[in-house]
């Protein structure tokens, strides 16, 4: 039972020392008021992550889910998980759209998530 725990250490650590720093964006929505009519402001949380970026080969992009320019980063499990539609602003700093979020859990535990930014 506890190989999987020691992996994801071992792999957030590797992630650590070998990747970069990515800054995460998520945005929430606030809430209405039907009654009066007004919105309230959502939120923004940000933090930072360590990722490894890597592009995506050419037989993995089909033009509709992978597309030319589509970004793969590996970032570790543990603390706030990506999401869809969160925005990545890349070690060089250009700034992309999570477009989706795959986890890699063998034994049900969490190693790390593969996410594509566009």
């Amino acid at each position: 039972m506890s190989f999987y725990p020691q992996m994801a250490a071992t792999a957030a650590a590797m992630l650590a020392e070998f990747g970069q720093a990515v800054m995460f964006e998520r945005r929430e929505a606030g809430s209405y008021d039907p009654a009066s009519g007004a919105a309230a402001e959502g939120t923004v949380s940000r933090w930072s992550l360590a990722t490894v970026e890597e592009a995506f080969g050419g037989r993995e992009i089909d033009g509709t889910l992978v597309m030319a320019g589509d970004r793969r980063l590996l970032v570790a499990a543990g603390g706030v998980a990506p999401a869809v539609e969160d925005v990545v602003t890349l070690a060089d700093g250009s700034a992309g759209v999570v477009k989706a979020v795959a986890p890699f859990s063998p034994g049900g535990v969490s190693l790390y998530f593969e996410v594509r930014v566009r």
